[in-house]
């Protein structure tokens, strides 16, 4: 659909199927007439607005843009305050002057010369002044009447109904301004301002069913954005009393079949009744944490994990509800034995949650117990960490004498081993690193370290002294003192912007049903659920497996790589079609040199294992990989090391990925480093005059 800003409106029967418009000069009127067409032409959305709802849409596409308004319909659709303003420009009068006649004032100055109009510019000048003054008050829209509003803001609910969402919680508007701003977005990408992936929009599943759920899901979306509002803003007492309010209607939609949705594939039911419901749950058991409500949060917690929605329920959100429950009701209402009776009756489920969600779990228990797990002893690898650990069993012991005379389960640690394994923990090795005598009078949020090193400029014997992160410290100790050729500070984004290179074709050019729901998403739904992995087994087992079987050509300082093999080249054509497009993982201004960086090695045994993890569960595993990757193109040799400072621990999730990095083969290691201050740097001399635009490989050789 192409329009204009002289045309009049579009009928809602036009095929608004596409994104892309190089039209400049359309309205925001006419932006927002595609949102409506987009809406009214799909099937899955006619039910949702009917009778009173259609009228008003209706009345909206036969409205004329702003020019075609006269100055006074204009000018009254200002409060007094802008009128004031428009008059003082004018240089009229105004106090204790009324709307109107500031309004017939404005006019008549517009309209009938003074002795000045010899010196100035002409009356129709003036007159467009005027006009354009009052069209910079309006803004981009009209105000509208609050049933009006309602309306238009769930057309552009259901406009983006599945599109990457930003965080509300740190705006103080309302979430009909929020939804406004897609309006911007549909702006920018019609104009090529963004570029979006390319690809097939196919729904056959109705999300809302009918008008009135579509009223309840905009009412628990603009509850969401008030209960993040004030919770951001540390109001946790209003937040607490407005939570209050709508309590029996999230218990009501969480507990009523009627609302559930086992119907919708796995990926569609994020965006129901009760699934909304639940994360409004998490917003209150936090305010009544923060009130010292602990045993309203346990009522609410269980609310939850007595429903029917658990099997629907996501890996991320078990976990919190778990937990929360361990320490509301196990420590702080004291009653560690139903605590853990519940979760021994839900462990069937809790065996499916994903590892790093599991060991959190795992972990919790210990404490309430006093009884650490071997993966907790076995990934706390500094030594005053493990003294305080120590002290702090010691303290814990008789809570654990207690619960293990009182609980009926035969053995807590059967139960702890039940939900997981005990897991690989990656070697460590210990540096010391200079640093300043304060890093705040530098204006460092975190510590700083200095690093010495050789000159840019080749010619210049002299050392120069920099001053680095701790991470980047580290970077440069290993690409000096290690002797590696190239490394990145990137944590996660090399494997996912490798990741969705490779799977490129399949994510965005396989058809299937409802994946694509809205037109400003970044990334096919059932990636963030696994149900890709599933439905399409053979096409990505074939994939991963021309990913691991891929040829490494070795290359020297000063040759030229040459592409070769299938999977460099399609890595090469990937990033050469689809360069700067908002898909999501990909960062394209990661490697330095553009395509000639992302070219696979012939070890890549380990890339194809990170790829299958991300493919069957991306939302999952698509941080914590460690924060340095270097390498060597020359050699082949290459590390991922996880850089720690003197106060930093493993997250659980970078105990999962040293896991399961190690049982891929992957050289992966731990860098802890401390900082002195009357240590002098030592590096070893290393010339960097090698070439600049050096054709890299990105490397995951095994161990060996």
């Amino acid at each position: 659909m192409e329009l204009k800003a002289d045309e009049g409106p579009a009928p809602l029967n036009d095929n608004a199927d596409s994104l892309s418009d190089t039209t400049f000069g359309s309205s925001f009127r006419q932006h927002f007439l595609f949102a409506i067409n987009h809406v009214f032409n799909e099937p899955c959305f006619a039910g949702l607005f009917i009778g009173e709802d259609a009228d008003c849409i209706d009345k909206f596409a036969k409205l004329s843009d702003v020019d075609c308004f006269s100055d006074t319909e204009l000018l009254c659709t200002l409060g007094r305050n802008e009128l004031v303003n428009l008059a003082a420009l004018f240089k009229l009068p105004s106090r204790g002057t009324d709307r109107r006649a500031i309004i017939n004032a404005l006019l008549k100055s517009s309209r009938h010369p003074s002795l000045l109009d010899f010196f100035v510019p002409t009356r129709s000048v003036k007159q467009s002044r005027l006009r354009a003054l009052t069209e910079r008050s309006l803004g981009p829209c009209f105000s509208v009447v609050k049933d009006y509003a309602d309306v238009f803001s769930r057309v552009l609910l259901c406009f983006s109904l599945t599109s990457e969402k930003r965080s509300t919680s740190s705006y103080s508007g309302s979430f009909k301004s929020i939804l406004a701003k897609d309006i911007f977005e549909i702006v920018q990408t019609r104009r090529g301002n963004i570029t979006l992936p390319t690809y097939t929009i196919s729904r056959k599943s109705l999300i809302l069913r009918n008008k009135d759920e579509l009223s309840k899901f905009f009412e628990l979306c603009n509850l969401r954005h008030q209960l993040g509002y004030l919770t951001m803003k540390s109001n946790f007492a209003q937040a607490y009393e407005h939570f209050q309010q709508h309590l029996n209607h999230l218990t009501t939609v969480i507990e009523n079949s009627t609302f559930q949705r086992s119907d919708l594939p796995r990926f569609l039911q994020r965006f129901t009744l009760p699934s909304l419901a639940i994360r409004l749950i998490r917003i209150g058991v936090n305010a009544c944490e923060r009130l010292r409500k602990y045993h309203e949060a346990v009522e609410l917690i269980l609310i939850v994990l007595s429903s029917d929605l658990l099997t629907s329920t996501s890996s991320r959100t078990m976990c919190f509800f778990i937990k929360r429950l361990l320490l509301d009701q196990g420590t702080h209402c004291g009653d560690p034995v139903a605590c853990l009776k519940k979760i021994e009756s839900l462990l069937l489920i809790l065996r499916g949650l994903h590892p790093r969600h599991r060991l959190e779990i795992q972990t919790q228990i210990g404490r309430l117990t006093g009884e650490k797990s071997e993966n907790e002893s076995s990934n706390f690898w500094r030594d005053k960490n493990e003294d305080l650990r120590k002290s702090k069993r010691g303290e814990n012991s008789s809570r654990k004498e207690w619960a293990m005379d009182s609980f009926v389960l035969d053995d807590i640690e059967a139960l702890k081993n039940e939900l997981l394994p005990r897991l690989k923990c990656a070697p460590v090795v210990k540096l010391s690193a200079p640093t300043p005598r304060s890093s705040t009078k530098l204006g460092a949020r975190r510590p700083v370290y200095l690093w010495m090193g050789p000159e840019e400029d080749a010619t210049k014997k002299a050392l120069k002294t920099s001053i680095f992160q701790v991470e980047n410290w580290a970077l440069q100790h290993y690409l000096h003192n290690e002797k590696f050729e190239k490394g990145l500070h990137a944590e996660s984004r090399i494997c996912t912007t490798l990741f969705v290179l490779l799977f490129y074709d399949l994510l965005y050019g396989v058809d299937r049903a409802d994946v694509f729901y809205s037109m400003l998403q970044t990334a096919p739904l059932d990636l963030f659920t696994g149900d890709f992995y599933i439905s399409h087994r053979e096409l990505v087992e074939s994939r991963l497996e021309m990913i691991s079987s891929a040829k490494r050509s070795l290359q020297t300082p000063g040759t030229e790589l040459i592409v070769a093999d299938p999977i460099s080249q399609l890595l090469t054509d990937t990033w050469t079609k689809h360069k700067d497009e908002r898909c999501i993982g990909v960062n394209w201004n990661l490697f330095p040199d553009g395509e000639s960086d992302v070219v696979a090695s012939d070890e890549s045994v380990v890339l194809a294992s990170i790829c299958r993890l991300l493919i069957s569960d991306y939302a999952n595993w698509c941080s914590g990989l460690p924060d340095l990757t270097v390498w060597s193109p020359s050699s082949g040799k290459a590390k991922l090391v996880e850089v720690k400072g003197p106060s930093d621990q493993l997250s659980s999730q970078q105990v999962v990925w040293m896991d399961s990095l190690l049982s891929f083969g992957a050289d992966v290691e731990i860098c802890s480093v401390s900082g002195k201050l009357d240590l002098l740097p030592r590096i070893c001399d290393h010339s960097s005059n090698t070439e600049d635009l050096i054709s890299c490989f990105f490397y995951f050789s095994s161990s060996s």
